[in-house]
This record gives structure tokens, C-alpha cells and sequence, in this order.
């Protein structure tokens, strides 16, 4: 995934307080070393938020450091870095590298999703062999809802698989999510997988309330499951 599109996820997680997940994002898009002071700055939001005061400083500083950064954001950055100095205490004294890493302890990878990169990273050759020849994100519906009127949900959701590594763009990925988890759904497939697809969809789609109708109905059936 391109930093661009890690920073936009981060931003939407930032604007949710959800500041775990946003610190993972900006991190990965610093981690390419093709972001910007602004993506320090908004890494020491993050860790504000989840309060944790002395990683923020350290991003600061290297907000601050940033090379082009006009005045006006640099006097932001500075009154920000004077703000967290209040807390600079409460942790011990930490490095940029201490800041730069990320708490893997919960799988990246399920599924056969990675969750870092947004690609599925094992597909099946049939639904591979089917799209070969699929031009523009059009096709790969059409193939995949084939493969599901033909009763085959493995195959329709393999297919989306497929769409999903090919496109790059965060919403289409989250519609194709969609559509593969209302296929588990519909289909009666395995809900577990379809409940991580679809909460990934609301994750980098969180304004679809089609989106969220089918988690609805999908927490009805897992409920009736129990």
C-alpha cells in the first residue's frame, strides 16, 4: 500500500479516537521513508491521544526536524511539542526507533489477509485462472457473481480476493470486502471469515450504511448461531 493511502487510514482511524490502529498506520507509512514532518506530527497525535506522552515528543521532534516545512506549520509543531512537554515524565526517555516499532502480538494475517497491506496473501489458482483476462474492477464483479449464481461461494469469493489485490483504491477494496462477506453471508458460508471481511469494510469505508445494514444481519445470525 502506498504511504498516501496508509496516511489517509490513519487519519480516518485519528478522527475516530481510535489511536491504536492510527498509530500503526502512520507508523507503516513512515516505515517507507517517503512521508513527510506532517506524518510525525499526526503520529504524535495519535500517541497523545492514546496517551502516551513521551513517544508523542519524539515525534514531535522530528516534526519539528522535517525538511520544507513552512513557518506556519512549524510554529503548530512547536506549540504542540511545548504542550506535550508538560508530560515528558511519565515515561522513560525513548528513541525514534522505540517509536517506529509496532506491538505484533495480535496476527496480522488471517484468513489470508494481511491487514498491514490490505492484499490477500494466498489465492486460489481456479479464481486466479478465472480472471486472467478481467479488465478494470467491473469484470471481476461480473465473474465473481457468476460464480455465485452457480451455487460455487468459494469460487465468487476467491474472485473478489483477486479484485482486491488488484485494485488500489481503499474504497474499492472495502466494496469488494463487502460483497465477498454478503456472499459467506448469503450463502451460508463461514461467518467468521465473512465477519472480519466486513469489518474490514467498515474500517476503510466507515460512512456506508449499506455496509453497516449487512453487519446488522450478520450479528443477528451469529447470534442465532450461538
Amino acid at each position: 500500500m502506498r504511504p498516501i493511502e496508509l496516511l489517509i487510514l490513519g487519519n480516518g482511524f485519528l478522527k475516530r479516537g481510535e489511536y491504536e490502529k492510527a498509530i500503526r498506520q502512520y507508523v507503516l507509512a513512515i516505515n517507507t521513508g517517503k512521508s513527510t514532518a506532517s506524518a510525525f506530527y499526526k503520529l504524535a497525535l495519535a500517541y497523545e491521544g492514546n496517551n502516551q506522552y513521551q513517544h508523542a515528543i519524539v515525534a514531535m521532534l522530528e516534526a519539528v526536524k522535517g525538511k520544507g516545512v513552512t513557518k506556519e506549520a512549524l510554529e503548530k509543531y512547536l506549540r504542540k511539542f511545548e504542550e506535550l512537554k508538560a508530560h515528558e515524565n511519565v515515561e522513560p526517555k525513548l528513541t525514534l526507533n522505540d517509536i517506529l516499532s509496532i506491538n505484533n502480538a495480535e496476527p496480522k494475517i488471517q484468513h489470508g489477509f494481511d491487514k498491514d497491506t490490505y492484499r490477500f496473501t494466498k489465492i486460489n489458482n481456479k479464481a486466479l485462472d478465472k480472471t486472467c483476462n478481467c479488465n478494470g474492477i467491473r469484470s471481476f464483479f461480473e465473474e465473481s457473481e457468476k460464480a455465485y449464481i452457480n451455487s460455487d461461494i468459494e469460487l465468487a469469493v476467491d474472485i473478489l480476493k483477486v479484485a482486491v489485490n488488484y485494485v488500489g483504491s481503499l474504497e474499492v477494496k472495502a466494496n469488494c470486502l463487502y460483497m465477498a462477506s454478503y456472499f459467506l453471508i448469503d450463502g451460508y458460508g463461514n461467518l467468521d471469515e465473512a465477519k472480519e471481511y466486513l469489518d474490514i469494510a467498515i474500517e476503510l469505508k466507515p460512512s456506508d450504511d449499506s455496509f453497516k445494514k449487512l453487519k446488522s444481519k450478520l450479528t443477528a445470525r451469529l447470534w442465532q448461531n450461538k
